[in-house]
């Protein structure tokens, strides 16, 4: 959810984010709540879901 909120903000507030690198943060916030646990965490998600990245709500529902 936390990084969701940082992904949020670089599309809506580009301007504002053009210092974070979403991925670093990730890494960060994942490492804050799981310690060593939480290396790997965004791989493993990116693995199972795929990478984070707009969404076309303007495209045809398949």
């Amino acid at each position: 959810m936390f990084v969701d909120a940082y992904l949020v903000g670089t599309v809506l507030y580009p301007e504002r984010f053009t210092d974070v690198d979403v991925r670093k943060k990730a890494e960060e916030i994942y490492a804050f709540f799981f310690g060593e646990k939480g290396n790997g965490v965004l791989e493993t998600i990116e693995r199972e879901l795929g990478p984070a990245g707009k969404i076309d709500l303007a495209g045809e529902a398949k």
